[in-house]
């Protein structure tokens, strides 16, 4: 936890006690999450946040790549903490069952950006995959 809270001072943060808190849920559950979620956990722990803070809260450490957000099938927004701290390119798995998040350390996307630069004469800045099924634990448990 220390090097993302690095990570945000470097970036020109103030680590405030609801950002470390944030944090530290996230840290803590190792499991995507959506607003409410996080109000309710928070509030476990005695913090008091509105729902207008948490979004704030949320989009600085979306901004700051500590914070990663996927909709689901029904369109809702969820978050989880990105616990990449080496910076290099990767993806994200999720469980749909559990909710775990696990890195994806591989990107095969150059074939897909060779054909659009080639094929459709345009230029990739950036690209976000994330994957959603049931991980290997979940799928024992439900077999």
């Amino acid at each position: 936890m220390d090097v993302l809270i690095q990570k945000l001072r470097d970036s020109g943060f103030k680590i405030t006690p609801k950002i470390r808190a944030i944090i530290n849920l996230f840290n803590d559950k190792d499991q995507y999450m959506c607003v409410q979620e996080i109000q309710t956990a928070l509030e476990a722990r005695n913090i008091s946040s509105g729902l207008p803070t948490i979004y704030r809260i949320l989009e600085r450490l979306e901004q700051a790549g500590i914070i990663l957000s996927f909709k689901n099938r029904e369109r809702q927004v969820f978050y989880f903490l990105c616990r990449s701290h080496h910076g290099s390119h990767h993806h994200h798995f999720v469980c749909r069952k559990c909710r775990c998040v696990r890195e994806v350390p591989l990107c095969t996307f150059s074939v897909i950006q060779q054909h659009i630069e080639t094929q459709l004469d345009a230029t990739v800045e950036n690209h976000m995959l994330h994957i959603e099924g049931i991980c290997s634990q979940c799928r024992l448990l439900h077999s």
